[in-house]
């Protein structure tokens, strides 16, 4: 499993250096590069390959039009979030610091087109987790990240209930084939792992990060509209997650005892 960006090409680049130019400090460039080399390789010795968090079009082109067994995911911010508006919206700069870069708004629209057309296999989260003094420090040594642990489902499941895209194309994408991918026994099946996510898809709200159980409450999605909510998570068979709080032990068998059986 790779991230996939040259770091020949990005020690070249010899411009300025602040979060304007991110995009152009570890440019597409160095994406196309990696994703043709690594594609030779595989080629030449067959390894099975995965490349994570892509952010071009033309990067997943080369991928399908080579045939070859490589497997990759792209992120929902690189999807839904140009570095361009990330920076106009986001509460300070380094918010939008992510490796790779968000790209352009055209980059960003095409590649949001090929999700929805069903040619984006896997979507990751990227959950990075950063304090948030962190995210103060000048562009070189604000680390890069950004948390997407809480966001990552409603986001794209709003995509869904707002006609962009197909509910299956949603789930498969961050549930079906990530799970198939890493070999993990859950779904909806006798003799899986009961680990499952339940999903109230008529809570409109905005994405609040300072509600949000992670430790980085800070998100360049704050003040999204989104149309759904996690409102519960349950882990191995156990209510871990009701309604925005974690559920320890003694409230667990409160809640089951009261359960009809």
């Amino acid at each position: 499993m790779m991230h996939c960006e040259d770091p020949v090409i990005i020690s070249q680049y010899s411009g300025p250096r602040d979060f304007e130019h991110h995009n152009v400090i570890r440019g597409p460039r160095a994406e196309l590069a990696c994703v043709h080399n690594i594609i030779k390789l595989v080629y030449r010795y067959g390894t099975k390959v995965h490349m994570t968090h892509l952010t071009l079009p033309q990067s997943i082109s080369m991928i399908r039009l080579s045939g070859l067994d490589i497997t990759f995911d792209v992120t929902p911010h690189h999807m839904l979030l140009s570095q361009e508006e990330c920076l106009a919206r986001a509460d300070k700069p380094a918010y939008c610091k992510v490796n790779p870069p968000l790209r352009d708004e055209t980059t960003r629209r095409e590649l949001l087109a090929m999700f929805i057309r069903g040619e984006v296999p896997i979507v990751a989260s990227d959950h990075a987790p950063h304090a948030d003094w962190e995210k103060d420090k000048p562009y070189d040594e604000a680390p890069p990240g950004i948390v997407g642990l809480e966001t990552t489902a409603p986001l794209l499941l709003t995509l869904w209930r707002r006609g962009f895209a197909d509910l299956g194309t949603v789930i498969r994408a961050i549930q079906e084939r990530p799970a198939k991918f890493l070999g993990l026994n859950v779904g909806i099946k006798q003799g899986s792992c009961a680990d499952l996510t339940i999903i109230n898809t008529k809570a409109r709200h905005r994405i609040e990060p300072e509600k949000f159980r992670s430790k980085a409450k800070f998100s360049p999605f704050k003040g999204f509209e989104v149309d759904v909510a996690v409102v519960a998570t349950i882990l191995h068979g156990k209510l871990a997650y009701l309604n925005e709080e974690y559920v320890d032990g003694a409230t667990r068998k409160l809640l089951e005892n009261s359960l009809p059986h």
